[in-house]
């Protein structure tokens, strides 16, 4: 059974080991072999959803009593197998966010900043947890202001169709290794 086809079965899995629980960073520990485990379970890889939340502190309420302000999600995602699986979110406190595609624990696929009100702002794409193939910026209205390409982490000329098609098929291999392979 590949990865894929793994996954929902893993979450579930993961639902019911956590007991359904909100998983915080504090439950959390990363391994020498880079991995992310519950300190509660020290044994198995952790597999389930992730969030994080800004730091709170203390406002006045309408009374004038002191009490905490409410939680903002800084972060959200999923582990499977104690390492980044599908789309994770990170806020930042203007609005703005950032939404990255992992497979195996590494970037793949397209990530894609948002200005606030969530505009785009840019996307690119990683291969392997580098930058690979084309990337936009965008204004506040949505229209592309710069292109960019990169090859394996490394910014180039915008290609010829002729190599452009080549190195896109080549990170088409790469991405079809990493998934047939299990992750990373």
């Amino acid at each position: 059974m590949k990865i894929r086809q793994k996954i929902p079965l893993l979450l579930i899995l993961g639902l019911l080991i956590s007991g359904c629980n909100e998983i915080t960073a504090k439950d959390m520990e990363t391994r020498s072999d880079g991995k992310v485990y519950l300190k509660s379970d020290r044994r198995t890889p952790y597999t389930g959803p992730y969030v994080a939340y800004f730091p709170t502190k203390k406002i006045r309420n309408e009374d004038g009593e002191e009490e905490d302000e409410p939680q903002r999600i800084y972060k959200t995602g999923t582990y499977i197998n104690g390492t980044k699986e599908g789309t994770w979110t990170t806020y930042k406190w203007n609005g703005e966010k950032r939404e990255d595609k992992y497979l195996g624990g590494r970037l793949n696929g397209a990530t894609t900043w948002f200005h606030t009100g969530d505009r785009k702002a840019r996307v690119q794409e990683f291969v392997d947890g580098r930058e690979d193939g084309g990337g936009s910026y965008y204004d506040g209205e949505g229209n592309v202001t710069k292109n960019d390409f990169w090859d394996d982490g490394i910014a180039i000329a915008y290609p010829n169709p002729e190599k452009r098609a080549a190195l896109e098929e080549r990170r088409k291999n790469t991405k079809a290794a990493i998934k047939e392979g299990g992750g990373g």
